[in-house]
């Protein structure tokens, strides 16, 4: 147990927690004859059974072999449609023991004591469980986590039930509907995240858009032609088609490395970057260098003046300066620098380093300009 890994020990001691508070609900029900606390202990047994599901989807989850190449990463998704399912049933059984239940046959204090200690248990277990769940990115034990809260909710019925017995006041069939609704929820939140992740559907916008932004703060990079991503398990796996700038294969596959390394570090869980590349075969002949008090300047926005360049026999000549039109705006520069580029016919802009705008940036791109990195930008100046 020692050489597993953290979300294996996680499902371990859960199976092991769980199936003591069988053993206790059990014993407690043959001490005082209670239907209320017999029908937890069953639920709980679903815990148990649910938390041992989720250990072997980890386990063979992580297993490659030459069969499965890539893994068995998805066994995770399974395991978590399955519990989705039971939890979904586990809503109705806890209606169903509220209804069905009426009274004790004999000693309240071994299915308060027991339902009390099993509410609190099942409760911090639930925790314990949705946070190690989150930091290792599993679906699964997200799931088992959220299937714990259930029971704990289950035990809690089962306490005011008998509380509410005592007192000749029913508690717990109000409390049943508005669980199960909760239960429901979560419940169709798991199922329908776990299909989604089975049928291979695209990872959320917020993180495709994270790693388009990534991709395209690469200066090589002229353009995504296609992206996609998808979930398998807690993995994370990213496909892309580049329109690159380069001259070379062997810088290409630099600046693929590069990209891939950036989207690792920025997002969690990223298992493989495949990135495909097209060369660009866009001719270049004009471009403009942003100049402020006559030196090239990385905020194109604020330059005083765009001093404007050709290519000729592989090298740059200058042949006029243009004022920044949108130099004494506060508002809408991009727009203005856009009209700009598109009037003097610009395929480029040339700056000594990585321009710190991300958002002109990636204006200047979607209208087709290039973006060149000259360190030696100041000897275009002069010539």
């Amino acid at each position: 147990m020692l050489n597993r890994e953290k979300d294996e020990k996680v499902a371990l001691r859960s199976i092991l927690i769980t199936f003591f508070l069988v053993l206790i609900k059990i014993l407690a029900y043959f001490l005082s004859g209670s239907i209320a606390i017999f029908a937890d202990a069953i639920h709980s047994l679903t815990d148990t059974v649910s938390s041992l599901l989720v250990f072997l989807g980890i386990v063979f989850s992580k297993k490659k072999t030459k069969k499965f190449p890539y893994g068995l990463y998805k066994l995770e998704n399974f395991a978590s449609l399955i519990l989705s399912i039971i939890i979904f049933f586990a809503g109705f059984e806890i209606i169903k023991e509220a209804f069905q239940y009426k009274t004790l046959t004999r000693n309240y204090f071994w299915p308060l004591g027991v339902a009390f200690i099993s509410s609190l248990i099942s409760f911090l277990l639930s925790n314990y469980k949705l946070k190690a769940g989150k930091e290792v990115n599993s679906p699964s034990l997200i799931a088992d986590g959220i299937h714990s809260r259930t029971d704990a909710l289950s035990s809690i019925i089962v306490f005011f039930g008998v509380g509410g017995g005592l007192l000749n006041f029913p508690l717990e069939k109000a409390a049943a509907v508005i669980v199960a609704l909760f239960i429901f929820r979560a419940s169709f939140e798991l199922l329908s995240n776990s299909v989604k992740v089975l049928l291979d559907a695209s990872i959320d916008m917020e993180t495709m858009i994270k790693i388009r932004d990534i991709i395209m703060d690469f200066p090589q990079v002229t353009r995504i032609i296609t992206i996609k991503g998808r979930n398998s398990g807690r993995f994370v796996f990213v496909e892309a088609i580049l329109e690159m700038d380069v001259n070379t294969l062997e810088e290409a596959h630099g600046v693929s490395e590069e990209i891939e390394k950036a989207i690792k570090k920025e997002i969690k869980y990223v298992e493989s970057v495949l990135i495909h590349y097209e060369p660009l075969k866009k001719e270049l002949k004009k471009a403009f260098i942003p100049v402020k008090e006559d030196k090239p300047t990385l905020h194109i926005g604020e330059a005083d003046e765009f001093v404007i360049v050709e290519k000729y026999d592989d090298k740059f000549r200058k042949i006029g300066r243009i004022p920044n039109p949108a130099r004494l705006t506060d508002k809408g520069k991009g727009r203005i620098i856009m009209d700009f580029v598109e009037q003097e016919g610009i395929d480029a802009v040339i700056l000594p380093s990585p321009p710190p705008d991300k958002h002109l940036i990636l204006m200047l791109k979607g209208k087709g300009i290039r973006i060149f990195i000259e360190e030696n930008v100041s000897k275009i100046l002069s010539s």
